[in-house]
């Protein structure tokens, strides 16, 4: 199964190139459909081999709150003030608790 196709990469190259509230709220659905529905996917699937091959990691596959880190970015204390991230990591986090973690970041 295709997780993150052309369309991803494009869409995270034109954010790039258009790092701004107004480019990015009409873009919203579009991000929605091929960016971050197929991560939630593949959070979801990775989290189920991750636990069939036996390894300690697990991840949610939510929106808010699971293991996709938000496009936002905070630019309080930086130096570069655009308001999204250009890539989109997920993460999945040892069971045990500790803070070992497992994250992948996807991006152009």
């Amino acid at each position: 199964m295709a997780y993150f196709t052309k369309d991803a990469q494009a869409f995270l190259r034109e954010l790039h190139a258009h790092n701004d509230r107004d480019w990015f709220q009409a873009q919203k659905p579009r991000f929605e459909e091929v960016v971050q529905a197929p991560a939630l996917r593949f959070i979801e699937d990775a989290s189920q081999w991750l636990e069939m091959a036996g390894l300690p990691y697990s991840s949610e596959a939510k929106k808010v709150g699971g293991g996709l880190s938000r496009i936002y970015r905070d630019s309080r204390f930086s130096d570069d003030k655009t308001p999204y991230h250009g890539h989109i990591t997920m993460h999945w986090g040892h069971r045990d608790g500790s803070k070992t973690k497992l994250m992948p970041m996807i991006g152009i």
